[in-house]
């Protein structure tokens, strides 16, 4: 190892062989997400279903994460890696499914897709945090988190490209034949240095579990936080397209800016975090968050300013989401692999239940609606982190020179 290699690996706790191998994979899964989230109409027509009818299939795909729980406790028991390669051959599957499936029967491959995510996600996070040292632990999960900021500076396009040269499952059997490879390459990855979790979980112990204040806290935060994440996310698009005339090719830039922004928030979580304090960095990101949600709907009809102040949002949304994870993972440290996942179950409800509420809400209110049950959410959370979260006294770090 070289000696800036050294240094690399001091710098986020984990050699970069290993951060390069999960930050890649975890590419392959987020490029999957937003695929569906940016190409709807794509994959409506493609599937023979009406716009509310792939909702309702991203809807199943989103509230499958309540079985996080069950994947998270696997994950204690027989191991990361074992239900990361398990996660992995699950979203092949759905992957090549949904090329031959037509109409409802797209339930079923997006199902296979919920349940991966709810299993390969907290099972990574788990893994990841459990390679790196505590002082370390959010840096390093930050890094890994920038992959969904990424894919819209790489993936999205890519994905669009082949949509447009090809058809709607060209990205699909790309994806699939990406899976394949990196379950073989999980399986291989060494085991956690130390593991501090339980082997096993009853299912009695895991309500037992969910029943403590701040885990419970955890699991509501992720809930209310997904809820407005998928709001801004669904509300985006909708908006520019119908108040600002923009076309697709116009939106896809747009999505690209805001990647950028949201890469530069999952930065700063990843590279401050630790420093500021998990705790105090969650309070501040979740404010902050609030304060520019409610920004929106006061904003002149000036698209550029419009555009810059979503960058911002993404930018502080992407921050709180990356800098919640540790916080998650420091509730119940000997069961942190079933915590973890019950986080995720109040993710998947959350962006279960965002966009079907956007909806409601625009056809209502426009972006006034959505803006305010997105800032009761957040101020609720807040409440919930302030009140019941709690972070692992450690010595403070150095906030690094580079």
């Amino acid at each position: 190892m070289t000696a800036r290699q050294e240094r690399l690996t001091q710098f986020f706790g984990i050699s970069l062989p290993l951060l390069g191998i999960i930050f890649s994979t975890r590419y392959v899964i987020d490029a999957s997400t937003r695929l569906f989230f940016t190409f709807v109409p794509q994959f409506a027509n493609g599937l023979g279903l009406s716009l509310t009818g792939f909702g309702w299939l991203m809807f199943l795909r989103a509230v499958l994460g309540i079985s996080g729980p069950i994947f998270g406790a696997a994950a204690d028991r027989f191991g990361r890696r074992q239900v990361m390669a398990l996660a992995l051959l699950l979203q092949a599957t759905a992957a090549i499914s949904l090329m031959f499936l037509r109409g409802w029967w797209g339930l079923f491959s997006m199902g296979l897709s919920g349940l991966s995510l709810a299993a390969f996600v907290p099972a990574q996070q788990a893994y990841v945090s459990e390679q790196a040292a505590a002082r370390r632990r959010g840096r390093v999960m930050g890094a890994v988190e920038l992959s969904w900021s990424l894919t819209a500076l790489v993936a999205s396009p890519l994905m669009g490209w082949l949509i447009e040269a090809v058809d709607w499952r060209a990205p699909l059997l790309l994806l699939a034949v990406l899976y394949g490879v990196a379950t073989a390459v999980i399986l291989r990855l060494p085991p956690t240095a130390v593991h501090h979790s339980q082997s096993s979980l009853s299912r009695l112990e895991i309500g037992h579990l969910l029943l403590r204040k701040n885990v419970l806290a955890s699991v509501l935060v992720a809930f209310l936080v997904y809820v407005a994440v998928t709001c801004f996310l669904t509300v985006t698009g909708v908006w520019l397209t119908v108040d600002f005339g923009l076309d697709a090719a116009a939106l896809g830039v747009v999505s690209t800016l805001i990647g950028v922004a949201e890469l530069a928030g999952a930065g700063a979580s990843s590279l401050l975090i630790d420093w500021i304090g998990k705790w105090r960095g969650n309070v501040v990101g979740l404010l902050l968050l609030a304060v520019a949600f409610a920004t929106l709907p006061l904003l002149p009809s000036i698209v550029a300013l419009i555009i810059a102040m979503l960058a911002v949002t993404g930018l502080l949304f992407q921050f709180v989401i990356v800098s919640l994870l540790p916080l998650y993972a420091e509730q119940v440290i000997e069961a942190r692999g079933t915590v973890l996942a019950l986080a995720f179950m109040g993710v998947g409800l959350g962006a279960a239940v965002g966009p079907l509420l956007t909806a409601v809400l625009w056809q209502r209110y426009q972006i006034l609606g959505v803006s305010v049950v997105g800032v009761v959410c957040l101020l609720v959370a807040l409440g919930l982190v302030v009140r019941f979260l709690r972070e692992t006294a450690v010595a403070p770090v150095q906030l690094p020179n580079t």
